[in-house]
């Protein structure tokens, strides 16, 4: 992620934020946030691995929408 979205000493915070909640995830349903790294000029997550294709993906398959069976089962 290009540092320079994030000027603000608050935009940095909440990002902070957020990847302190995402290492504390621990569930089969949701992608691991392993670590987070930066350089001079990007933030690098480091995220576990998912096989397969995204939900972007799947919805440019289907159309515009999941349909909603689908949705329920993807959400459960």
């Amino acid at each position: 992620m290009d540092k320079e979205k994030y000027y603000s000493e608050e935009l940095k915070r909440l990002l902070k934020n957020e990847c302190d909640c995402m290492k504390m995830v621990d569930s089969e349903n949701v992608i691991k946030l392993i670590d987070v790294n930066n350089t001079t000029k990007n933030y690098y997550l480091l995220l576990e691995l998912c096989n397969g294709c995204d939900l972007n993906v799947l919805r440019k398959e289907r159309g515009k929408f999941l349909p909603e069976i689908e949705a329920r089962v993807i959400i459960q």
